[in-house]
């Protein structure tokens, strides 16, 4: 079963996966560069949610529609 996470979270993770410039196991780097590529969401959620971040590299995300995770925008 995959780990549900707001969109605009999953959207984030992603993001960063995407440029390939990190380990996705740190998340501390993880959360730096989701804020650099302007997705606050995902970093403060990856602060709030570390084990469900770290059990979503084991078993993968699912955007879950009906969750929403708002903070105001920085970019």
């Amino acid at each position: 079963m995959r780990v549900k996470v707001p969109p605009r979270v999953l959207e984030g993770i992603e993001a960063v996966r995407d440029t390939g410039a990190v380990d996705m196991e740190s998340v501390v780097t993880v959360r730096s560069l989701a804020l650099g590529l302007c997705f606050k969401e995902a970093s403060f959620w990856l602060e709030l949610h570390e084990k469900d971040y770290r059990e979503g590299l084991k078993r993968g995300f699912e955007p879950d529609a009906s969750s929403t995770f708002e903070v105001g925008r920085i970019c």
